[in-house]
């Protein structure tokens, strides 16, 4: 659909409407690799049917169906004797009461949620044991393990989580057998001859307990920030890494993610420093509150994490998820806030000269916003449009009192807005 004025025109893709923040999708695309590899798995089972030994009519029967349903019938399939052959460790009841908004909610197992308890280490203990001894004498399960160790090794590479910046494209590959994704560089061709290593995390740990979190390139291409963790414990450090060298320079940033709320990094526009999400130090906040209460700092290359400045989230919710994102020439700064997982999204913009605008509050109906390189936000908003509606609105004056509609609301929810430099790509 081509709009009038000085808009540009508007091209709809039709897909699922779920969750659209960078992190998600990577998660989104893991889930559905994973969805993939399941189904690669069984539809190699269903071809090879001498692996189960079934007939037949039992192929037909499991066609189509999903990996966890046709997994659970074969753990469900145990003779009846081998299942009964199990003593179940037994569970007290400790009833506990409270009441929540006026509601009574009794509880008779909340005595198992104090993990460090010796009670509850032995219960844990007990059903470890039987579960093993479940799994053990499961007939088909050395043949199931050898298969799937096969699969895993299979060196199908795929690459994910794409940047472009200083006429380059950085991506996340992943290479079976190797534990975790490396991040790569490639020519704007992408020609995957020519890509290189910037950093693997198989290298700087051998263990394959070492994880990207996520990273952020910079405007010109020449650095990169990189937040890893360990033992799949979320708790990200930022660390900087020169792109033609992959050197790991001075620069260290603790404390930039965590499980409860996320992290996030963004570049200045003259790459002599970026923004990050921290969370409060133990002088700054009671211990209680040390994984809440994400605020906004910023880092100048160079100089010690303890010269870093506040730039905003002083006043923001306990539970807020912040996430930055820049214009294409960096001069803009978005920050979305997330009101903890309930849907509620606050945005504030940073202007040339530095200056913080709140563009939309909590409850203002705005679900995603992008800059373009029009001189315009472009973004998805439900107030008075339950289905959804694409609102642009001037970063001269980036207020909602500012916005015009674009695509009224349809039958159909609208999912997304991508402005790009000459069409408007909208997902339903």
């Amino acid at each position: 659909m081509i709009l009038g004025g000085t808009a540009p025109p508007v091209t709809s893709i039709r897909g699922r409407n779920g969750c659209k923040r960078p992190a998600c999708l990577t998660d989104a695309l893991r889930r559905r690799k994973l969805q993939f590899f399941n189904e690669k798995i069984l539809r190699d089972w269903l071809s090879a049917a001498t692996l189960l030994n079934e007939s037949d009519a039992m192929k037909n029967h499991f066609a189509g169906r999903s990996f966890a349903t046709v997994f659970s019938f074969l753990a469900l399939g145990l003779p009846a004797t081998i299942a009964a052959a199990f003593d179940y460790p037994m569970t007290p009841k400790r009833p506990v009461t409270e009441t929540f908004h006026g509601v009574t909610v009794v509880d008779d197992y909340q005595w198992l949620e104090d993990n460090k308890a010796p009670e509850v280490k032995a219960w844990v203990g007990k059903q470890n044991a039987l579960t093993r001894k479940y799994l053990d004498s499961i007939p088909q399960r050395p043949e199931i393990a050898r298969r799937v160790e096969k699969l895993l090794a299979e060196k199908t590479v795929s690459r994910y989580d794409f940047q472009y910046r200083g006429g380059r494209v950085f991506a996340q590959r992943n290479a079976p057998p190797k534990n975790q994704s490396a991040l790569v560089v490639l020519p704007r061709n992408l020609d995957v001859a020519k890509e290189r290593v910037v950093l693997d995390p198989n290298v700087l740990d051998p263990k394959g307990r070492t994880t990207i979190d996520f990273y952020k390139a910079s405007y010109d291409g020449k650095h990169v920030i990189v937040s890893l963790s360990e033992n799949g414990s979320e708790v990200g450090t930022a660390y900087l890494y020169e792109v033609a060298t992959g050197k790991r320079l001075a620069d260290i940033v603790p404390n930039v993610t965590y499980p409860t709320a996320g992290g996030s990094v963004e570049w200045a526009p003259d790459n002599s420093g970026f923004y990050y999400t921290r969370y409060p130090l133990a002088t700054e906040r009671p211990e209680a509150d040390r994984h809440f209460y994400q605020t906004v700092w910023f880092h100048k290359i160079g100089t010690s994490v303890t010269t870093d400045r506040y730039v905003i989230g002083r006043d923001f919710p306990r539970i807020a998820e912040i996430e930055l994102k820049g214009s294409r020439d960096g001069h803009f700064l978005l920050a979305e806030v997330r009101n903890g997982d309930g849907g509620e999204i606050a945005f504030h913009l940073r202007d040339k000269a530095g200056k913080w605008t709140q563009v939309a509050g909590f409850t203002d109906g705005l679900k995603q916003v992008n800059i373009g390189e029009d001189g315009r936000l472009w973004a998805m908003s439900i107030k008075d449009a339950p289905l959804g509606r694409i609102v642009s609105i001037p970063l001269a004056q980036p207020t909602l009192a500012s916005a015009t509609v674009v695509v009224p609301e349809t039958d159909i929810v609208a999912g997304h807005v991508t402005p790009t430099r000459s069409r408007l790509y909208v997902q339903y």
